[in-house]
């Protein structure tokens, strides 16, 4: 249709445009997100990595903050930098080059910001493969390129958008039905940032979205197809999908998303130019491009099968991490180092099912007396009734958008992080929210930067309280929203982190909980202030404790997510000594045996924690007053006891609840001391899970079906196995010790190899792994995690009904295979809520959320209950 070097020309320029757009979008908010002040400061991230990493850090982290350090300047300095590369790819001075530099600096702001947004992964992929077009002319001479590009690198790019578009239409179309037509129509409501457009079209007649879902079906399942064959095919498959990215665009704010899609489908206006032209001729260059398109194809086939949420996640999955055939795991180590460098991506992100036309928002109040409440208002996020919606995109707001996804309890910090990502040291106690909450309550500017500052309710000081509550809004007509001002009616639904109370204040207000505040519920009027809660609003006997200090609980390697562990223990140097380890084992003794094993591995996990603990002199002077070998046995002796008593599922609601009992240990342990005996549980785990991924792979787990339904069942089972005692644990050390070498190395052992032969002979004894049934495993599993991370889960028990409450109820039940390739803490979340349910949930809290009839074929959504009812 034009020129191949013409059309080639645009799309180089266009992704130097693109790239601008997002070096400026991410500079203001760069300091606010990882800077000395900011909520995740990346000086302390990149201190924890290199001293995890000490050799290679810059291979699984590649960034250019390890050259010119982290401080706020860097942190400006970077994105700026990256935009005077795109203003040269732009006009076309030493375009090539400008390209690579772009790439390598989007590619390190990753770290510190996050780039896990399918624009974001977009824009990766496109620019590594856009490195391989030819320069383009200066643009006072043209807008073009100097040369046609190689087949094979026009046909990457051309497949690229076809799996963007097919990626997408697979996500939302298969398995969706006729009960699904009306999708477009309250997604507009229900997208994070809504649009202005969008709000006032989500009131057009359904037919007209149906239609429009006809033709989001063509463009995206049939339009993609058109891109392969040469001709006008080709253009008509590309002015298609430009036509839908500008419809999106206007309805939605999907950041630079479909700017950049746009620009690709450019390149396919070129008509003539086909993967069976002829190639160069063969030299060094040509043999490293072809390898690396065949490569890079390869590679993108497999990516298909999976969508955006997990596109770098997936291949870290332990159940795919644990697989014992030597050319699965290589496949998957080449999938995790092309996932680290964001070379190749899947794409895909909206499920088929329809959802109810209401949408949530975590709403941050302020309080000085832990009675009345203000509300913060987002930059760009509803979360008010009259915050009226925006157009952004192509800016992405990225805190704004990241918290829209909070009120499901997905996230990168909590126990479902390796859903979404593979990075360690993102899962902890301290979530987004928390340290938002903590921001406001020291008054940092990066809070400051957060909220909408007109709106600030406490522009001279910051408040004594912080709470989080979960609004339900639904827009409200165009003539009330206009003659008002009220674009949304606000429902009341429920708490999303219970007041924390300011680090100043003092006395029996000390405990970091509002008073008269249970669980954050109240009486709101119009402008978001609230009223105490009354008595009815409680749930359970006493409110979740604060979290603890933002210090203590680091993300030492030991306490690195279980999911992730089995590929993180190979890079990590202290994880490798310590599974490399010798056991200390008194062979003359057979009695003390497996004592001496537990003790060994509990000795060699302490040692190494106190290096890496990074707890404050203070606070560690009591334990660090004791031994190794001390620690190890107060850690079997007595807090093993207390966890087994007081953490089962059984005990959970009784007398005061879990958080009393949490609270009691805490209190009679100290955090400090907490955290040590949590670096002992770590490192007898890492040396447990070996041998039971051994079991498990070779399905030696009858008592458990053969194999666990998941890998965290694994887990939980090694919690079990601690929880009997160190002549327990040390028993299946003792037997599993090999297996424990061989994980060291990387290696799995093969079929007939799981465990020492003398292991059949204990069969059957506590020290026996295979002995443990799944009541036990779900009735003590959860011991450790009750009593030392008690506010997670409580709030992910709280979050699974919001979501049942919401979206789940609506939908089909998730069916999984046995043992599931998912991480398993998504399947065990409904069987643990239901057991925290008297703590976190009440008959009436229910009623508070809008209730619907879910539509017909061809249907809508009809309210049964006031969508529009303010909370009394």
């Amino acid at each position: 249709m034009i020129d191949p070097q013409l059309a080639w020309g645009l799309v180089a320029r266009g992704l130097g445009l693109v790239y601008l757009i997002s070096f400026a979008s991410i500079a203001p908010q760069v300091t606010t997100l990882a800077g000395a002040g900011g909520l995740t400061p990346l000086t302390t991230t990149l201190r924890q990595i290199k001293h995890d990493l000490p050799t290679s850090y810059w291979r699984h982290f590649p960034s250019v903050f390890w050259l010119v350090g982290a401080s706020d300047i860097a942190l400006t300095l970077v994105p700026v930098a990256g935009a005077a590369s795109a203003s040269a790819a732009i006009i076309g001075t030493a375009s090539p080059a400008a390209l690579a530099a772009c790439w390598g600096l989007m590619r390190s702001l990753d770290l510190p910001v996050g780039l896990l947004y399918p624009w974001d992964s977009l824009l990766l992929e496109a620019g590594a493969l856009a490195l391989l077009l030819p320069a383009v002319h200066p643009i006072v001479d043209g807008l073009g390129t100097v040369s046609a590009p190689h087949p094979w690198v026009a046909a990457s790019l051309r497949l690229l958008l076809l799996r963007v578009m097919l990626g997408f239409g697979k996500k939302k179309f298969v398995g969706t039905s006729l009960k699904h037509s009306c999708y477009i129509k309250h997604f507009l409501v229900a997208q994070p940032i809504p649009s202005p457009l969008g709000w006032l079209a989500s009131r057009f007649p359904l037919v007209l979205f149906q239609l429009a879902l006809l033709v989001m079906f063509a463009v995206e399942v049939i339009a993609p197809l058109m891109l392969l064959p040469t001709g006008s095919c080709r253009a008509v498959g590309a002015l298609s999908i430009i036509s839908l990215m500008i419809g999106i665009q206007i309805g939605g704010n999907f950041g630079h998303f479909n700017l950049l899609t746009s620009m690709l489908a450019l390149g396919c206006l070129d008509t003539t130019s086909s993967v069976f032209d002829d190639l160069p001729p063969l030299s060094a260059a040509e043999v490293i491009i072809r390898s690396l398109i065949a490569s890079h194809t390869s590679l993108s086939a497999i990516y298909f099968v999976f969508d955006s949420w997990c596109t770098t996640s997936w291949a870290y999955w332990p159940q795919l991490a644990i697989a014992r055939r030597r050319w699965v795991r290589v496949l998957l180590a080449t999938c995790r180092t092309v996932a680290d460098h964001r070379l190749v991506h899947a794409y895909g992100v909206f499920p088929p099912a329809s959802n109810p036309p209401v949408r949530m928002c975590p709403a941050f109040e302020g309080s000085d007396d832990g009675h009345t409440w203000h509300r913060y208002e987002y930059r760009y996020l509803p979360s008010s009734t009259t915050c009226r919606p925006r157009f952004v995109a192509p800016h992405h707001p990225r805190l704004d958008h990241s918290l829209f996804y909070t009120c499901l309890g997905v996230g990168p910090d909590n126990m479902l992080a390796p859903i979404n990502s593979p990075r360690p040291y993102g899962h902890g106690r301290a979530s987004l929210v928390h340290r938002i909450a903590h921001a406001l309550l020291e008054g940092t500017s990066a809070s400051r930067r957060i909220f909408h500052p007109a709106t600030n309710p406490f522009p001279s000081k910051p408040p004594r309280y912080v709470r989080v509550v979960l609004i339900a809004l639904s827009p409200t007509s165009y003539s009330h929203a206009t003659s008002t001002g009220h674009w949304w009616a606000e429902t009341y639904l429920t708490e999303h982190l219970p007041a924390v109370l300011s680090l100043c204040a003092s006395g029996a207000e000390g405990n970091g909980t509002a008073a008269g505040n249970g669980n954050g519920a109240a009486a709101r009027n119009g402008n978001g202030t609230a009223v105490g809660a009354t008595a009815s609003d409680r749930v359970g006997v006493a409110p979740p404790p604060p979290p603890p200090p933002l210090s203590i609980g680091s993300r030492d390697p030991l306490l690195f997510h279980p999911d992730l562990m089995p590929v993180w223990r190979t890079r990590v140097p202290k994880l490798t000594s310590l599974l490399s380890a010798p056991l200390d084992l008194d062979l003359n003794l057979p009695a003390g045996r497996p004592r001496s094993a537990a003790n060994a591995s509990c000795q060699v996990a302490t040692a190494a924690a106190k290096d890496t603990a990074q707890l404050a002199v203070s606070e560690f002077a009591a334990a660090n007053q004791l031994s190794a070998p001390q620690l190890a046995e107060e850690f079997w002796s007595r807090f093993v006891p207390e966890v087994r008593a007081a953490g089962a599922t059984a005990a959970w609601c009784k007398g005061e609840g879990l958080a009393a009992h949490s609270a009691t240990l805490r209190s009679r342990w100290g955090d400090a001391r907490l955290h040590a005996f949590e670096l002992i549980l770590g490192g007898v785990l890492l040396r447990l899970m070996p041998i039971l991924e051994s079991l498990h792979t070779t399905r030696r787990l009858e008592r458990l079906g053969g194999a666990a339904p998941s890998y965290f069942h694994l887990v939980l089972l090694a919690h079990c196995l601690v929880l009997r005692g160190p002549l327990a644990a040390g028993s299946t050390l003792h037997r599993g010790s090999a297996v424990t070498l061989l994980a060291a190395s990387g290696e799995v052992p093969m079929e007939g190899a799981a465990l020492p032969d003398e292991l059949p002979e204990g069969e059957g004894d506590e020290g026996d792994p295979r002995s443990v049934e799944m009541s036990e495993l779900t009735s003590h599993g959860w011991s450790f995690y009750a009593i030392l991370w008690t506010d997670l889960l409580l709030f992910h028990a709280r979050k699974h009904y919001v979501a049942h409450e919401i979206q789940r109820k609506y939908s089909t039940p998730m069916v999984h295979r046995h043992p599931c390739l998912l991480p398993g803490f998504l399947i065990l979340l409904p069987e643990l809520a239901e057991a925290l349910k008297p703590l976190v949930w009440a008959d009436h809290l229910p009623a508070r959320f809008p209730q619907w009839v879910p539509p017909g074929p061809l249907g809508d959504w009809e309210p049964i209950a006031p969508v529009h009812a303010k909370a009394a």
